[in-house]
C-alpha cells in the first residue's frame, strides 16, 4: 500500500509541475534570426520564424513593421523574446530594428 500512495503523490507532482507552464506566442531561436536577412521577402520572414505576427504597425511612408514575441513562464523561472523587423513598401526586410532575449530557452519547444 505504501508503493502505491507514493506512485500517487509522485504522479500528482508532475502534473501540477505541467500545469504551472505557461507560455503565449510563438517561439524562434537565435539561429531563425540569424537567417533573416535584408531583401528578404515577408513570406520567406514568415516561414522562418514560423508564425504570422503578432503586430502590424504601418507609416506613412509605405514602410511597416512587424513583430513577434514569445513568453513563457515556469514556478522556476521565465522568458521571453521580441524581435521588431522593417519591411518596405515592396514588402522586402530594410532591417531588423529591435530585438530581445531574456530568460534561459524555454525546455519546451
Amino acid at each position: 500500500m505504501r508503493v502505491q500512495e507514493l506512485k500517487l503523490i509522485v504522479i500528482g507532482l508532475i502534473l501540477i509541475s505541467c500545469m504551472s507552464c505557461v507560455t503565449m506566442g510563438n517561439i524562434f531561436s537565435d539561429d531563425d534570426v540569424k537567417k533573416i536577412k535584408p531583401g528578404m521577402l515577408e513570406e520567406e520572414v514568415i516561414a522562418i520564424l514560423k508564425a504570422e505576427p503578432n503586430s502590424r504597425s504601418e507609416y506613412p511612408n509605405g514602410t511597416y513593421l512587424l513583430q513577434w514575441m514569445y513568453s513563457y513562464g515556469t514556478p522556476v523561472s521565465g522568458g521571453g523574446r521580441h524581435i521588431a523587423i522593417l519591411f518596405g513598401p515592396e514588402r522586402r526586410v530594410i532591417k531588423i530594428t529591435h530585438q530581445f532575449k531574456t530568460g534561459p530557452e524555454p525546455l519546451i519547444k
